[in-house]
Order: C-alpha cells, then structure tokens, then sequence
C-alpha cells in the first residue's frame, strides 16, 4: 500500500459516504429516524455494489469492458435482487426493520445517490488517462 493507493482508498471512501449520508439526511426530513436508516442502508448497499465496477482495475470500466468479467456482474445483479429482497419482501422488510413507507420515489434517490460515486470515479479515470496521453 502506498500514499496514492491510500489516497485513492480515502477519496472513494469519502464520496460514497458523502452519498450514503445524503440518503440519510432525504430520509431524516420528515424526522422519520427509520426511513433516515433505510435510505442509508440502502444507499450504502447498492454504492458498494456499483463500487465493485471501479475497483476491477485502473483502467475507465468503459475500457475494460463490462462483460469482462462474467463474475463481477451475476455478483452485482445478485447483491440488487438481494437488496430488493430486503426492501419490498414483507418478512424480511421487519426482520431489516425497512420504513414501512419506503417506496418507488425513495428508490429512485437511493439509486441516483448510489451511481453518483462510480460516475465521479469514472469520470475521474477517463480524465486522468487523457492527461496521460497529452
């Protein structure tokens, strides 16, 4: 482990945790505690997912491709219908203690709030590959 690896570490920490704790907050509004920890959870779950696409390598996923690797996507799409599971199955919502008024709308911002650290990391990379190639 060096500096920029570590650097690397911290700053996709940040972001991810920046979106997991705006969930938090869109969830808080109604000072609703339980739909704050849902939309965090939720959000935390599904940027660490997404999170698996930059980590495959050094390279912009749009370089190497996302069929790739087979595995790191049927291990995506299993973690979302995990998430999916915990979030709209009756038995498991109680068990994860899911708000019981979490629904589509809540979705849609934990899906925005959850790709928004891959899209900056990506953008990252594709910009730092261009200033290589200047």
């Amino acid at each position: 482990m060096n500096r920029e690896l570590l650097g690397r570490i911290g700053g996709q920490g940040l972001l991810i945790g920046a979106a997991t704790m705006a969930a938090f907050y869109l969830g808080y509004q109604g000072g609703d505690a339980v739909m704050a920890s849902t939309m965090a959870f939720a959000t935390l779950t599904l940027a660490r997912l997404f999170h698996g696409f930059n980590c495959r390598g050094a390279e912009s996923i749009f370089r190497l491709k996302f069929k790739s690797n087979r595995a790191s996507v049927l291990a995506f799409f299993a973690g979302v219908v995990l998430l999916g599971l915990v979030l709209f199955v009756p038995g498991l919502q109680g068990l994860f203690q899911v708000a019981p008024d979490f629904g589509l709308t809540n979705l849609g911002e934990i899906v925005g709030l959850a790709i928004a650290p891959t899209v900056l990391i990506q953008l990252w990379k594709i910009f730092r590959d261009l200033r290589k190639k200047a």
